[in-house]
């Protein structure tokens, strides 16, 4: 499954097959739900029968609402694949941007229970 970026939105290419989820380019939209809510569904879908997920999240940037956004989708897979005994791993790209890993390792503090993190620059 794809779905193709914006200048607002990213691009999201899904196979869920082998469970790889890669979203990449930049999330702005000041209301980002219509993206956000689209992938979180997909994700629950996915989770009916879980095998375990590797997501690949290369943004080159993201705003306060897609933040929250973004947080509630690894919150949900994280609970998820805990109850499941399923693996989850995020590879975070921070493309030797700084902030970007700081988000990153911030997020991975809320959500790393069952959630194995990998940071690339």
């Amino acid at each position: 499954m794809k779905i193709d970026g914006t200048k607002e939105t990213p691009t999201l290419e899904f196979d869920e097959v082998l469970g790889k989820l890669k979203i990449y380019g930049v999330s702005v939209g000041v209301d980002p739900a219509d993206f956000w809510d689209q992938v979180i569904d997909i994700v629950k879908t996915y989770l009916e029968d879980p095998k375990d997920l590797e997501l690949d999240l290369n943004l080159a940037y993201f705003n306060t609402p897609s933040a929250s956004r973004l947080f509630a989708l690894l919150r949900l897979v994280d609970t998820n694949m805990g109850e499941t005994k399923r693996n989850f791993t995020v590879i975070w790209h921070d493309d030797n941007d700084e902030d970007m890993r700081e988000t990153g390792e911030d997020l991975s503090s809320m959500v790393s229970n069952n959630t194995t993190w990998v940071f690339e620059s």
